[in-house]
């Protein structure tokens, strides 16, 4: 239910104040804000927790100035992730959200209220170049020389502010990817940053001063920015033309599976074989008129076709399960789970019952860059979506209630998790007024009101009372009994409890003398 839920622990120890009157108190001390991602609350659409600054394992205390209220979201993502801090992230995370969902780097830069402008760099001397940045700071670097292909090649490092660097749009057109950046700052705030981006020096048309584009390493220099840093040491090549930045680029991505800059997202899940052969079909097409379509068209033998689409199948859902960012990943089966007791959901459970409903599987018809938009928007819709439904379904705290454990427990047969996801497919449609659910998550992007609707249609799903009641109360609920361990009937057996969609918006809620 929407509201500030305050744990057992913090109920017992808060020393200051009773419950109510901490939650007073600690409310004023927001202003309305998440302290966590910084976004507006509400205390009656919103679920909301009480969080310690310092965690308490570290040696934080109960008292009122070291807890904040948050959304319940924003707090699974920092207890699922304890020894980082996430505060930079969730709030970038949230500007993201509110500028239509996808941002290059120029775009990333107004968030940490920049407007980067020109520099002036001239030789000095036979050696060395000296650089003049809008911040009014001056550096005089070496330069080194490489000969590639019998040809010189003129390169320099040099520390910059924020306020020089701008985006190479001829090299770098892809979009800042969330997970990606969430890996790389996580990484630097525990180790130094170990390539520098790469940029390039071009004449402004006033001929006095020179653009400094980037055009390799956006999600490092947004990382070096979000970990609180104001300067990033970068490597400028000298006099590098656009064609030459855009083949050292791609040969740079070509070594790296997990971003590649073809505008196949799902070409680092395929197997060689089949990666060999998207890039023969993008060679021969060119990556601005690539398509799935094209490609799985491209094969002309039938059978050879047959077994790339199945690849090209599972490689959008492998996408998905490696994500780091997907928090069900932290409940998939382990290895000899059933020996040790525990009770994961099976990989193949989490693929074939749900991601596979998600996804949109028929290949996408738009080219290059529009392809690709698609995709990374599916994939981080369906991500959050996902991460909604684990937070109210599996979280379950330190001191779970019996109910919350046998909810999460049900929840996690395959039958529950196909149905569910169904529904939850359908929820995003009707709270975005789509009559097809089928490519929801590729189209557009919840707004943040949507999303608080998806989210209270989530909360109200495992509420419903089949998840926790005695399942041999009546006909009905022995039906659902038997549907989740014989994975049979399942649809007919949870429409017969009022499990709809219905009940997910609030406008059929389920009662129990519905139950039989």
């Amino acid at each position: 239910m929407p509201g500030i839920v305050v744990s057992k622990e913090i109920k017992a120890l808060v020393p200051e104040a009773g419950a109510g009157e901490a939650h007073d108190q600690l409310w004023l001390k927001s202003g309305g804000k998440c302290f966590l991602c910084g976004e507006d609350m509400n205390r009656a659409a919103d679920i909301l927790e009480i969080d310690h600054d310092q965690p308490s394992s570290e040696g934080g205390g109960n008292a009122l100035d070291n807890l904040n209220v948050v959304h319940r979201r924003c707090n699974r993502f920092k207890r699922n992730h304890p020894s980082v801090s996430v505060r930079p992230f969730l709030k970038f995370e949230a500007y993201v959200a509110t500028h239509g969902g996808d941002v290059k780097y120029d775009g990333a830069i107004g968030y940490f209220g920049d407007s980067p402008s020109g520099v002036v760099a001239q030789p000095e001397g036979d050696d060395r170049i000296r650089f003049e940045f809008p911040d009014s700071s001056i550096r005089s670097v070496p330069f080194y020389t490489d000969v590639v292909n019998d040809k010189p090649v003129r390169y320099t490092f040099v520390d910059v502010p924020r306020s020089a660097i701008i985006n190479d749009d001829d090299c770098q057109p892809r979009t800042i990817k969330l997970a990606h950046l969430w890996s790389i700052l996580s990484d630097l705030q525990m180790n130094p940053l170990h390539e520098p981006p790469a940029c390039r020096l071009k004449i402004f048309p006033d001929g006095t001063r020179q653009a400094l584009l980037m055009f390799d390493g956006q999600h490092k220099t947004v990382a070096t920015w979000l970990k609180g840093q104001d300067r990033v040491v970068v490597k400028v090549y000298l006099g590098m033309e656009t064609k030459n930045a855009i083949v050292l680029v791609n040969s740079i991505q070509s070594k790296i599976k997990k971003l590649p800059l073809s505008p196949f997202e799902f070409n680092a899940k395929l197997s060689d074989e089949w990666e060999q052969k998207l890039g023969e079909y993008e060679e021969a097409v060119g990556s601005h008129d690539a398509s799935e379509d094209g490609f799985l068209k491209w094969i002309a033998d039938p059978a050879e076709r047959k077994r790339a689409t199945e690849a090209f199948k599972a490689a959008l859902v492998d996408g998905i399960v490696g994500d780091p960012t997907l928090e069900l990943r932290a409940y998939i089966a382990k290895p000899n789970s059933k020996k040790s007791g525990d009770q994961g959901i099976p990989e193949a459970a989490i693929k074939g019952k749900v991601l596979q409903q998600l996804i949109y599987s028929k290949p996408l018809t738009q080219k290059g860059e529009a392809m690709r938009q698609l995709r990374e928007r599916e994939n981080k819709n369906i991500i959050r979506l996902l991460n909604m439904f684990t937070a109210a379904a599996f979280e379950v705290g330190q001191n779970p209630s019996p109910q919350a454990e046998e909810r999460a427990k049900r929840l996690k047969f395959q039958a529950s998790l196909q149905y569910v996801t169904m529904l939850m497919k359908k929820l995003v449609a009707h709270v975005m007024a789509e009559e097809s659910p089928d490519r929801v998550f590729t189209e557009r992007e919840p707004d943040v009101t949507q999303w608080e609707a998806i989210e209270k249609g989530i909360q109200r799903l495992v509420e419903h009372p089949i998840w926790s009641m005695d399942l041999d109360h009546s006909p009905k609920t022995q039906a659902v009994k038997h549907a989740m361990s014989m994975n049979q009937n399942v649809e007919d057996a949870f429409r017969n409890v009022d499990l709809r969609l219905g009940h997910l918006t609030g406008l059929e809620p389920a009662k129990m003398s519905d139950l039989g």
